[in-house]
């Protein structure tokens, strides 16, 4: 079967890069390797173009797609591409993909500067700024790279990052099925404890297949009352602290553990995580009983 061919422009820019990568991975639904890529002078005629090959961000003598022109300015080939085909995204990424398509199209249509000279609300710009970083990395490809090895990095860059907010989408689902409370118990599931800050969380048990451990959140809990709590609790099960497939203690108390990722065990611990989770709740609640009464004296 002969490979579908996309045409572009040299000197690659964003709004072409992501142009032809939204185009593969959500219209044509294929893989770099399974398409040719051909540079074109910006303003070529499209002499040359077969039926079902694509011109993305170049005019092809009327043959490509280009963004709109609107206002005296020419906005971007991918959000035109968005537009028309926003239904072959999946609904859980079509709101980042539609960012991406805003960020780039003000960028397109702008300049680069156009942060500061648009008017954008706090949770656009958190965004945008995500993306200024994300491209920084795009602008220095560039520097030693000819336009097709931009485009295989580059692809890997913004891959990587739909990938990581599908990641985060499924992070967040499952705190949903967090109950309220300051302290959470999680088995065989990475949450990482930044979003369970931003939930109010102030401790975390884990079970990690035969790791068990405690992640203090909350900074004000990394003392030597907390970890007394969890000493009892462990020492009284038959476990022990020390080296080896034992208990370790952070120095800054902020793990407390036997077994991590980064340091894995072999064998269960005599510690029941549902025992040790209710304690901890326990006490964080009445930890926080106490500082509602001296408040309120």
């Amino acid at each position: 079967m002969e490979k579908k061919t996309i045409f572009t422009h040299c000197n690659i820019d964003i709004d072409a890069v992501c142009s032809l990568w939204f185009a593969l991975r959500f219209i044509l639904k294929k893989n770099l390797e399974e398409v040719d890529i051909v540079f074109k002078p910006a303003n070529w005629d499209g002499e040359g173009m077969s039926e079902g090959d694509l011109a993305l961000d170049i005019y092809a003598g009327g043959r490509g797609i280009k963004g709109e022109f609107r206002k005296n300015r020419t906005h971007s080939c991918f959000k035109t591409l968005y537009k028309k085909n926003y239904e072959e995204i999946d609904e859980d990424l079509r709101k980042i993909i539609y960012s991406l398509s805003e960020f780039v199209d003000k960028h397109d249509s702008h300049g680069q500067n156009f942060l500061r000279s648009l008017k954008i609300n706090g949770n656009e710009k958190s965004e945008f700024l995500t993306f200024k970083g994300l491209f920084q990395v795009f602008w220095g490809y560039k520097i030693n790279n000819d336009d097709f090895s931009v485009i295989q990095k580059f692809f890997e860059n913004l891959n990587n990052f739909i990938d990581l907010e599908i990641r985060k989408k499924k992070i967040f689902e499952n705190l949903e099925r967090i109950d309220s409370g300051k302290v959470v118990l999680t088995m065989n599931t990475e949450i990482p404890s930044g979003f369970l800050s931003a939930q109010g969380k102030k401790i975390k048990v884990y079970v990690d297949d035969y790791n068990l451990g405690v992640v203090i959140i909350d900074p004000n809990l990394r003392n030597e009352e907390t970890l007394s709590v969890i000493r009892k609790i462990v020492e009284r099960s038959g476990d022990v602290f020390g080296y080896g497939e034992n208990w370790f203690i952070d120095p800054g108390y902020r793990l407390i553990c036997r077994g991590s990722r980064s340091n894995p065990v072999s064998t269960l611990s005599k510690v029941d995580p549902q025992f040790l989770f209710e304690r901890l709740s326990a006490f964080v609640e009445k930890k926080e009983l106490e500082a509602y009464l001296i408040k309120s004296a």
